[in-house]
């Protein structure tokens, strides 16, 4: 058939255009996306920012979704989740660690070893922390502060030392 062009359409698959139109969402935000997955019926966002996630960023996003997405079936197949991680979910972003300075953390490297200690300093390649052990000597409880610098390429997770106990206090 000389002469004659078929014409490439390119669409994108429906996760693909969800990705892209919370990618269009923040753009103009202080929130980061932490976590989108897909699975088992039902699609999970999770947001975070420096002043925390309100109800309104949550349920702005997921009118947004449903506008952008109304011509495909997405909703029909999928149940959508917008909210914020848990205190007990891993930190992920950059942002996080900076939100969560001069808190108590752990931190678990590759390595196996779990560090707990105040997050004193992030950025995008490291943190550190100031660890607070105790010993005795001569019948005396020492208290000792060390810094530790860690890679974030050696650190498996980290998470936010939450105890409910402290709050009752």
């Amino acid at each position: 058939m000389k002469g004659t062009k078929v014409p490439f359409i390119f669409e994108m698959n429906p996760i693909e255009k969800l990705k892209s139109a919370v990618n269009e969402y923040l753009s103009n935000k202080e929130l980061v996306l932490i976590n989108l997955q897909v699975s088992g019926g039902k699609i999970a966002i999770a947001l975070d920012a420096l002043t925390g996630v309100r109800i309104e960023d949550c349920a702005g996003l997921s009118r947004h979704l449903h506008q952008v997405l109304d011509e495909t079936n997405l909703f029909e197949q999928y149940e959508l989740e917008v909210g914020s991680p848990g205190m007990d979910e891993p930190l992920l972003h950059p942002m996080q660690f900076q939100k969560r300075l001069n808190h108590l953390v752990d931190v678990i490297t590759f390595d196996g070893l779990k560090r707990t200690g105040k997050l004193i300093h992030a950025d995008d390649a490291s943190l550190s922390l100031e660890i607070t052990s105790s010993r005795k000597i001569n019948k005396k409880k020492v208290i000792e502060m060390n810094t530790i610098n860690l890679s974030f390429k050696d650190i498996k997770q980290t998470t936010v030392n939450f105890s409910y106990d402290k709050l009752l206090k």
